[in-house]
């Protein structure tokens, strides 16, 4: 009984399994089918596909033949222009070393002027400095020489007052001396004064010596014999006299001109003392007689 059942039991699983198989099979084969015409449309739309792209791809050759014949053209220009650019470059870096070259000479030109400017400036400074330095020292000389030249107008103005002031007395004294006794006055300040200054035409000019001579020749004492002596040291002077007088203009050094003068009047005033002493000597011995 059991084996009955499993018997009818693996039946209709037989069965089941052949339906399965048949369903299975027409299944494929509708599946086969569609897939072939599936296939078949691929097959279809893989010929246009290659159809069109062989177009595209002859299309593509010729625009790229174009495109080559182009690019060759234009590679040949381009080697044209290349080659006629390396030319231009050439000629463009020679131009350019020849303007650096004469860049450089104008530049050295350009600083050797600068600095011979400059120095130009320096010498034209350091020669307006110098003429300035000179122009302050030749003031300052002016003016150390006006003021020594003013201390020496005022020292001469002064020595002048003063000789005009001797002279002033001299004279007065010798005129009342000589013309006018009774008002005279014996003065011994003067008289010394006249015996320093005897000697020179400023102080006693000739007239005043004149006078003085006969004044001198009742001169006393110790003055008389100081007189002497000094009237017979300058009578000794080795200097030549004999071409000079008192109206005698001459170019002669002022001292050579005084010692010339007080050997002339030395000589004048010896003369006029030892004739004195010759006149006392006879008067003394007309009197012992």
């Amino acid at each position: 009984m059991a084996n009955n059942k499993i018997n009818k039991k693996r039946k209709e699983d037989e069965i089941e399994n052949n339906d399965r198989l048949k369903k299975s099979k027409v299944k494929d084969e509708s599946s086969e089918e569609e897939s072939e015409d599936e296939q078949q449309t691929t097959i279809t739309k893989t010929t246009k596909n290659v159809v069109v792209n062989k177009k595209k791809q002859v299309d593509n050759d010729s625009s790229e033949d174009s495109e080559s014949e182009k690019s060759d053209n234009n590679s040949s220009s381009s080697d044209d222009d290349s080659d006629s650019d390396d030319d231009s470059s050439e000629e463009s870096s020679s131009e350019s070393e020849s303007e650096t070259e004469e860049s450089k000479v104008l530049k050295e030109k350009q600083l050797s002027e600068k600095k011979e400017k400059k120095a130009k400036v320096k010498q034209t400074q350091e020669e307006q400095k110098q003429a300035i330095e000179k122009e302050f020292e030749k003031l300052e000389q002016e003016k150390l020489e006006k003021k020594k030249g003013k201390k020496d107008q005022l020292t001469k103005l002064q020595k002048d007052q003063e000789s005009h002031k001797k002279r002033a007395e001299i004279s007065q004294y010798l005129s009342t001396w000589k013309q006018n006794r009774s008002s005279w006055k014996f003065n011994k300040k003067i008289q010394v004064l006249l015996l320093q200054n005897i000697y020179s035409r400023d102080l006693v000019p000739e007239k005043y010596f004149q006078y003085a001579l006969e004044y001198l020749s009742d001169l006393k004492g110790q003055a008389r014999i100081k007189t002497l002596e000094e009237a017979t040291e300058y009578s000794k002077l080795k200097i030549d006299d004999e071409d000079i007088d008192d109206d005698s203009d001459t170019d002669a050094d002022p001292e050579v001109i005084s010692q010339i003068w007080k050997k002339k009047r030395s000589k004048r005033l010896l003369k006029k003392l030892t004739n004195a002493d010759e006149s006392d000597d006879d008067d003394l011995s007309s009197d012992n007689e």
